[in-house]
């Protein structure tokens, strides 16, 4: 049986999006634990996460809903078989119980769309080009895509790109959650480099110093070295370990929270990094750069087990991080991606530049 301090809350389902109703309650399945599948079969598995809300307990025979298959009665343990039906037809499905830590929230991570000057070739980091025609589908598309998500709280980059890719996700949630620009979740600054070429080497024998006076801009081989006027990557780090304290660690204190952050690709990786570091066991030696355009990254953040009290955004402690997907593009499926937005096919120079921008060091 449940553990009589929990409560049934949320189902991992077949589908990302798929909406789950148990008894009274409602509530957009996205998957964490259990690997998505395309249709509802014999062997595929719903875990129910059992939430610490202090509540009571759903009776067996409680109907249990996702998306369109029903279940005559709700799971009570672990190994459950529970039959669903979808119009004429039942399946058996085995359900799988587990324990979701309290003050657990969720954060997914958005790339911006594509914009005007992510087939050019040129540095532009807070040069605010807008999202091109292609742009605008991507961001309507994962608008869509999470509209069945129930997000709880929206951040954006204000630069144009990011923020329309923000927007466009807030106005297809049906309940409007909180929406709020913060200039930390910024793309990395590239100083007079902004809206010139980028090269893919430094020229041989040629001083860094020298190039910039002629105005040539390679792809910098260290994380410390910066444009004139602009920042490093270690710069970035650091206002991206400023942009989790600010937007993701207060909201500890609201369990099972939701937010989105819509943001860019070389930024997106550094609040990876960010978070991970926050907890001493994470898992490091997993990519998170190469973003597509509209792609999203998700983690979940979590006390320890031990942790009592409030979280101190200035001080937080050692933290659990799960990342639980990578650079999930599905809802990009019917929309061309690799075709830039005159419709002709790209260069290499346009692909490294697509790679680059997403987080990627070439």
């Amino acid at each position: 049986m449940y553990p009589t301090t929990h409560t049934t809350f949320l189902c991992v389902a077949p589908l990302p999006s798929t909406i789950l109703t148990i008894g009274s309650y409602t509530a957009s399945a996205w998957g964490t634990r259990v690997q998505s599948c395309t249709s509802l079969t014999t062997h595929h598995h719903i875990a129910i996460l059992v939430l610490p809300a202090g509540g009571g307990q759903w009776a067996w025979g409680t109907s249990l809903q996702c998306g369109e298959h029903e279940s005559f009665c709700a799971p009570r343990d672990d190994g459950d078989v529970v039959k669903m039906k979808h119009g004429h037809r039942t399946t058996d499905v085995v359900c799988e119980l587990f324990l979701r830590p309290q003050n657990m929230i969720t954060v997914t991570f958005i790339r911006h769309g594509e914009s005007e000057d992510n087939p050019l070739g040129i540095w532009a980091g807070w040069k605010d080009a807008p999202l091109s025609e292609l742009g605008n589908k991507q961001a309507q598309a994962v608008g869509a895509w999470f509209s069945d998500t129930k997000i709880d709280y929206i951040y954006a980059s204000p630069l144009s790109r990011a923020f329309a890719t923000g927007k466009a996700v807030h106005e297809a949630q049906a309940h409007g959650p909180p929406f709020r620009p913060h200039p930390k979740l910024r793309e990395q600054h590239f100083g007079l480099a902004e809206g010139h070429p980028w090269v893919l080497e430094i020229p041989e024998g040629q001083e860094l110093e020298d190039l910039f006076d002629k105005k040539v801009f390679p792809v910098l081989p260290e994380r410390h070295l910066k444009f004139p006027e602009g920042e490093s990557l270690e710069d970035l780090a650091r206002r991206a370990e400023e942009a989790i304290v600010e937007c993701v660690i207060p909201h500890l204190e609201e369990d099972g929270v939701h937010l989105a952050i819509a943001s860019h690709g070389l930024c997106i990786s550094e609040l990876i990094a960010a978070i991970l570091r926050l907890d001493p066991e994470s898992k490091r030696d997993v990519s998170y750069t190469g973003l597509l355009n509209t792609a999203w990254t998700r983690v979940t953040i979590s006390p320890p087990d031990d942790h009592d009290g409030p979280v101190h955004p200035s001080n937080p402690p050692a933290l659990k991080v799960f990342v639980t997907d990578v650079n999930r593009y599905e809802h990009l499926e019917s929309i061309p991606v690799i075709v830039d937005s005159s419709g002709v096919d790209e260069t290499l120079t346009q692909a490294e530049a697509r790679a680059f921008f997403g987080g990627a060091r070439i």
